[in-house]
């Protein structure tokens, strides 16, 4: 399992959790993740005639989620906000429950390119926010991130793919976008995420 990295705080650095929403506030965030999730599934068809293209969305309760949600995701989410000093983010009610929202699609080509350079597909689904460098097609990557994010109550989405390249690894990407924060006495943080190549965990059922 790989380690949760938050940002300090630095006037370079992206945008924390508030000004994400504040960007995208006045999206429906239900019908955009329906629409982008379609979408950008439709825009990535292996084939051109894109029949081949099936979106499925899922709601399970039964994700071990300790792993994922634990220490230090935990300790960063709990933290006060400068913003909103009164929002508390309902992190352990999320790793109890084991509530989450799986959208998988299928006969695509997934999200192709190496996820730490920019110009990826996958880099510009996960990394970028705002806007969109695909060449053709209906979906912009970064609003597509965002209607996800906005849909969960801890502003954290995890991407994960098989591509049809010639290695056919496996890679995960997750990004949390907290409000800035403070941990411990001088140090300030906001976005988070983490970033796993050739990751083979998956949701698992609960081992009751």
């Amino acid at each position: 399992m790989g380690k949760w990295l938050f940002l300090e705080r630095r006037p370079d650095r992206p945008a924390g959790g508030d000004a994400f929403r504040r960007m995208f506030e006045r999206l429906d965030p239900e019908f955009a993740l329906a629409r982008e999730a379609i979408q950008n599934a439709v825009d990535a068809a292996a084939d051109e005639a894109h029949d081949s293209v099936i979106v499925e969305f899922e709601m399970r309760e039964d994700c071990d989620l300790e792993e994922l949600l634990g220490p230090p995701f935990s300790d960063h989410a709990s933290a006060n906000s400068y913003v909103e000093p009164d929002l508390r983010l309902p992190v352990e009610e999320a790793r109890r429950s084991g509530r989450v929202l799986l959208i998988h699609d299928y006969g695509t080509t997934g999200l192709t390119g190496d996820m730490r350079n920019m110009r990826s597909n996958f880099y510009r689904l996960m990394g970028g926010l705002g806007g969109s460098e695909k060449p053709a097609g209906g979906g912009s990557y970064g609003f597509g991130k965002a209607a996800a994010v906005l849909n969960s109550q801890l502003f954290t989405v995890f991407a994960y793919t098989v591509t049809n390249e010639a290695d056919g690894r496996s890679k995960l990407w997750g990004t949390s976008y907290l409000d800035p924060h403070k941990l411990g006495r001088n140090d300030s943080f906001d976005v988070g995420g983490i970033c796993v190549d050739d990751y083979r965990y998956s949701l698992r059922k609960r081992q009751i």
